[in-house]
């Protein structure tokens, strides 16, 4: 192999690492604050499930239901999201798997927790793909783990 070759796969995985290093100091960031802000929270969802329920009190009780869902699937996102860099790092090459995870995660992560945030037309296309994507995904895991051996 030519020096500038190696070379430059040897500049490309000490990026990767790079960015995979400070991916694990923002996802650490992340649980912490995370934590912290459920703590905070945990004395009023407390009291909200021991008052009677009205309108208010259930849309409150929602909303803090919705952010800690949101919290653990943005979680599993930033760890494939490692895992994808590690393995680029190391084998100089993606793994399928990891991406069609990935894009099945986030799409869904889209349509069920920020759904203000779009046209009706953007959240159909979200749903499609994640649609379409599950369903390459079941169908085709076989061939995926395959590919990688």
């Amino acid at each position: 192999m030519p020096k500038k070759t190696k070379f430059s796969d040897f500049i490309v995985s000490w990026f990767m690492y790079w960015i995979a290093i400070f991916l694990v100091l923002f996802m650490c960031i992340f649980v912490v604050n995370g934590i912290y802000g459920f703590m905070i929270k945990l004395p009023n969802m407390l009291e909200l499930y021991r008052m009677d329920y009205t309108y208010e009190i259930a849309k409150h009780k929602q909303l803090i239901e919705a952010s800690l869902l949101h919290f653990i699937s943005f979680s599993v996102i930033l760890v494939k999201a490692y895992k994808i860099l590690i393995s680029y790092a190391k084998h100089h090459h993606v793994s399928v798997e990891y991406i069609v995870e990935i894009s099945i995660i986030t799409s869904a992560l889209e349509v069920l927790f920020n759904t203000r945030a779009y046209d009706n037309i953007i959240l159909v296309i979200f749903w499609a793909f994640w649609i379409i994507n599950l369903i390459v995904y079941m169908y085709y895991i076989k061939n995926f783990k395959n590919l990688e051996d």
